[in-house]
């Protein structure tokens, strides 16, 4: 049995995030990847790259979270 781990960025009113941040190579938007239940120990992980390729318009100073969901199937 698996659980999927989504991931969004809430607030990106400048579009930055949106262009820049990158998981697994994707873009947050609509990523998604299953992680293992072990429903004795909990010790399952899966690793996620995460990475930032700046657009070429960007310069100056940008503050984001990244918030990443689990959901027990």
């Amino acid at each position: 049995m698996s659980s999927p781990l989504t991931a969004g960025i809430r607030t990106d009113e400048s579009g930055f995030y949106d262009d820049a941040l990158r998981l697994n190579g994707g873009f947050v938007d609509g990523f998604s990847v299953g992680v293992l239940a072990d429903v004795t120990d909990f010790e399952n992980a899966e690793n996620i790259a995460a990475s930032l390729k700046v657009p070429g318009w960007a310069g100056g100073a940008y503050n984001g979270t990244v918030l990443f969901v689990a959901e027990g199937i």
